[in-house]
């Protein structure tokens, strides 16, 4: 009889599993989010010291709110450079736009987060290294 319940129980569980698995690739909004933030962070980042777009801050200077939403800020181009990823690619519905767009812009919050405590790490490792020069 335990062998029984057990099989069962599996045999509902397996169904579970291969439903929610189906109904993911019905509706891969978490995918789309995470291509429309990594080719945002991607553009984000060419216009950093170095990079191939580093020109555009001669062109648009970094003060002000105008070069967030065009190069400065991940989380602010989300919404632009997203909506037209969206449109050229995946274009479901307004609900899953509106949804991808703002699951991409959280992912571009943790980016941010991440580029900070990066830049943290590093500006205080450069402290330490001209202090012990010193």
């Amino acid at each position: 009889m335990i062998l029984l319940t057990n099989s069962l129980s599996a045999q509902t569980f397996s169904a579970k599993n291969y439903f929610l698995i189906e109904k993911l690739n019905k509706n891969p909004m978490i995918q789309h989010a995470f291509i429309i933030a990594m080719i945002v962070l991607f553009i984000h980042a060419c216009s950093w010291k170095g990079m191939i777009f580093e020109g555009i801050k001669k062109l648009i200077k970094p003060e002000g709110h105008i070069y967030k939403p065009i190069y400065g800020c991940p989380i602010c181009m989300t919404p632009y450079y997203g909506t037209i990823m969206y449109l050229l690619f995946f274009r479901l519905s307004f609900v899953d736009w509106l949804l991808t767009i703002g699951t991409a812009a959280g992912m571009g919050v943790i980016s941010v987060i991440l580029i900070d405590i990066k830049d943290g790490i590093c500006l205080s490792a450069k402290v330490e290294e001209r202090n012990s020069e010193n």
